[in-house]
């Protein structure tokens, strides 16, 4: 066994497909949903609890995927109706 060997491995991160058609998660966005998770998961290992070797992307990692990467636009914001009439002559 070479060294570090014994430290080494493996994860799986899995996506449903019905995901990608039942919310705003495009398919381009799947391999950083999946970093974005194990992450979070090794992040939170300790001493005594590792991370799970398998690993399912669920409906909270997606909203909050959703929220951080495509914030949605705000209606009505402020300052617009004064920035749109910035200059407009009388």
């Amino acid at each position: 066994m070479t060294a570090g060997a014994e430290d080494s491995r493996k994860f799986t991160v899995k996506i449903l497909l019905t995901v990608f058609r039942t919310t705003a998660l495009r398919f381009q966005d799947g391999p950083e949903i999946c970093s974005d998770r194990l992450k979070r998961e090794l992040a939170g290992e300790t001493v005594t609890g590792k991370a799970a070797s398998h690993l399912t992307i669920n409906a909270g990692d997606t909203q909050d995927y959703l929220d951080r990467r495509h914030p949605r636009k705000r209606k009505g914001a402020p300052g617009f109706a004064f920035a749109a009439g910035y200059g407009a002559r009388k």
